[in-house]
């Protein structure tokens, strides 16, 4: 079984929610980290906060769970385009724009709950750091 933490525009309702249209729908959680809006693009970036122990609001996105059954039909074509459209190259690979991290998700009252994959942008690329634009109110892409 393959978990995905959403945050952006692959959620219920936006434009690329139908790349995972075949995996089951979890609920809403949580994962430590602020979203921003990326000049001249229309969908946000997520950069990880502090790990610390401090369970302020503030540092958490919100977002989907999604879990894809083994059984999945075209599950490996499915990551694959994923991969493709998260412009995700290998694991640390210079290009990513995204980094595929496997972290911790956190339920409603922000205590670990689960663990999958989620797109992380990728700041260690100098170029792509500097298209990072306003921070989302609320760490909620939904809500602009």
């Amino acid at each position: 079984m393959i978990k995905l933490f959403v945050y952006g525009s692959l959620r219920k309702g936006c434009f690329n929610h139908y790349y995972i249209d075949k995996a089951q729908f979890k609920g809403i959680f949580y994962v430590r980290g602020n979203i921003f809006t990326i000049k001249n693009k229309n969908y946000p970036a997520l950069v990880l906060s502090e790990q610390d122990e401090n369970k302020n609001p503030e540092n958490f996105t919100t977002g989907e769970l999604y879990e894809f059954p083994d059984n999945t039909e075209n599950l490996t074509e499915i990551l694959e385009n994923l991969d493709k459209m998260e412009n995700y190259y290998g694991k640390n690979h210079p290009e990513n724009e995204y980094n595929k991290l496997y972290l911790d998700i956190y339920d409603r009252n922000f205590n670990k709950a689960d663990k999958a994959y989620v797109y992380v942008f990728n700041i260690n690329n100098p170029e792509l750091k500097n298209s990072l634009g306003e921070k989302i109110e609320n760490n909620d892409f939904l809500n602009i």
